[in-house]
């Protein structure tokens, strides 16, 4: 398994994400809702996780918040399901991955109305909170697509 994974490329992992995001939609439409919602709604949850490796065979690795040499992986959670994800060095920007990760799991809480956007408080002084996406149609972009109103918007406490 671990060698398959090492010969992906970009484009490769790409494709991969999108089966993966068809299994979560097809699993949302055949799940009974009070298995994949909490309260009624469909949570939308994104997430940092910073996982700390010790030696000195690891590429790709940054030294994080705490000191420690790291990975992050950056991921998105549509109701119980990991819908999209980057893995990256430690020590980024929490939402460096948001906005393509945002983009790309879309269409999973357009088709399960009544989804939140997604709000995620990054440490006890970062909250990002973002807007409601709306639908853009202009000559440049397919009619139905989905962008984002702003980007976010970041509240330091």
């Amino acid at each position: 398994m671990g060698e398959w994974l090492r010969a992906q490329n970009k484009e490769s992992l790409k494709e991969l994400w999108a089966i993966i995001r068809e299994f979560v939609r097809w699993s949302l439409k055949k799940a009974k809702p009070g298995r994949v919602r909490h309260g009624g709604e469909l949570e939308v949850f994104f997430d940092d996780t910073q996982i700390e490796v010790d030696g000195r065979c690891f590429k790709g690795t940054a030294i994080n918040y705490e000191g420690a040499l790291s990975y992050s992986w950056q991921t998105l959670w549509v109701g119980p399901f990991l819908a999209d994800g980057e893995w990256g060095p430690g020590s980024r920007d929490p939402s460096e991955s948001l906005s393509s990760t945002l983009e790309a799991t879309a269409s999973l809480w357009e088709e399960n109305s009544g989804c939140e956007a997604p709000t995620r408080a990054f440490s006890p002084r970062v909250t990002l909170k973002l807007r409601p996406w709306r639908t853009e149609t202009s000559s440049a972009t397919p009619r139905n697509s989905l962008r984002p109103s702003r980007a976010a918007k970041i509240q330091r406490s």
